[in-house]
């Protein structure tokens, strides 16, 4: 939950700002929740989801049950977002920013882990995360607008 002012602190914080905090509270925590579903999606669908066939002429085919329209691939590895919208603004960030989200929001990769798959620093890491979302935040606002 967000810090709320109270007080004279109240006084000088305006009822933007703290709506601001709420929303910016309200995408992180939806990014993690998406993320958890679609790491716990990925599991199962690994465990359950594919068959393989074998024919008459000994040639394998693999069967997956699950279509999904919002994939998006990252590292050769796909991730299905449930969320419409999201999709959209995830797909409209540039490639690095989605990676990196993708890489610690569903993958749980450290900083230091996504500068040494990207060869930068770590700085570089943590500034391409607050961009992308800030973007997040002003196109899913965009997005709720046109609603």
């Amino acid at each position: 939950m967000p810090h709320l002012p109270d007080g004279d602190e109240a006084e000088n914080t305006s009822r933007a700002e703290v709506a601001w905090t709420v929303f910016v509270s309200f995408a992180k925590t939806v990014l993690r929740n998406e993320s958890r579903t679609l790491w716990r999606k990925e599991r199962s669908r690994q465990r359950i989801n594919q068959t393989e066939y074998i024919h008459d002429f000994d040639q394998a085919v693999t069967d997956y049950y699950a279509v999904y329209d919002n994939i998006i691939v990252v590292n050769r590895k796909e991730y299905t977002i449930h969320n419409e919208a999201l999709f959209h603004c995830l797909k409209q960030l540039p490639n690095n920013w989605m990676e990196a989200l993708v890489f610690r929001f569903w993958e749980k990769w450290t900083d230091i882990q996504i500068a040494a798959h990207f060869r930068v620093s770590e700085r570089t890491i943590r500034n391409w995360r607050t961009k992308a979302i800030q973007r997040l935040e002003h196109d899913m606002k965009r997005e709720k607008e046109h609603q």
